[in-house]
C-alpha cells in the first residue's frame, strides 16, 4: 500500500490504518530523533517525549498536518514525520536554552541581593556593573540602566513593546555570555 493510501486511510478515520501507520513509521521516527538530539540521544525518556509530541501534531487539528504529506513530491512518509521530529527537536531545545539562560541569571541575580537590595552586590561592585555595561551597545545600555536597573528614569512609552522585547533578549543573552566567562 503506498503512503499516500495510507495516509488518506487515515483522515477518513479507519483506526486499522493509524495502527498500520504507527507501526510502519514509529521505529525509523524515533531513529531520526536519535540521530537529531545527538549526544542527548541516550535520554530514552526524551527521546518518547519528542515522539509523542510528533504523534501529537500529526493528530492535532482534525489531521491538517498530515493531509499537507504528498508523496507526488518523492518524499515517503517516515521522511516527512522526520521533518516534523526535527522541528519538535529544535523545540525542545529553544525551550531548553531558554530555561538554562532564565535559572542562570536568576542565580546570579539571587546571589547579588543577598546583601542589600535588588542588585546589591552588582551596585556595590561598581567594577562589575561597569564592565558589565561596556559590552552592550548605547541603547542596550541606556535600556539596561533604565528600564531594568531603574538607574536613570525613562518614559513608560519610550519603547515600544517589540521594542523593549528585543532590547531584553539581547541584554539577557550578553548577561548571559558575561556570567560564563567568570
Amino acid at each position: 500500500m503506498s503512503d499516500r493510501a495510507l495516509v488518506d486511510r487515515c483522515l477518513a478515520g479507519d483506526v486499522l490504518a493509524w495502527e498500520d501507520l504507527y507501526g510502519k513509521c514509529q521505529p525509523p521516527l524515533l531513529l531520526a530523533i536519535r540521530v537529531f538530539l545527538g549526544r542527548n540521544a541516550s535520554k530514552q525518556d526524551l527521546v518518547e517525549d519528542i515522539a509523542a509530541k510528533v504523534w501529537f501534531t500529526v493528530i492535532d487539528g482534525k489531521s491538517n498536518l498530515l493531509n499537507r504529506f504528498d508523496s507526488g513530491r518523492g518524499c515517503r512518509l517516515t521522511t516527512f514525520l522526520a521533518g516534523v521530529a526535527k522541528n519538535e527537536v529544535s523545540r525542545h531545545f529553544r525551550a531548553e536554552r531558554r530555561r538554562q539562560s532564565r535559572e542562570a541569571i536568576a542565580s546570579w541575580a539571587r546571589s547579588s541581593t543577598s546583601n542589600n537590595g535588588r542588585f546589591g552586590s552588582l551596585a556595590s561592585s561598581d567594577v562589575a556593573l561597569n564592565e558589565f555595561l561596556t559590552t552592550l551597545t548605547p541603547r542596550e545600555r541606556e535600556f539596561c540602566e533604565g528600564h531594568l536597573l531603574g538607574a536613570v528614569a525613562v518614559e513608560p512609552t519610550a519603547y515600544t513593546p517589540a521594542n523593549r522585547w528585543q532590547l531584553q533578549h539581547r541584554v539577557r543573552s550578553k548577561l548571559w555570555k558575561f556570567l560564563q566567562q567568570e
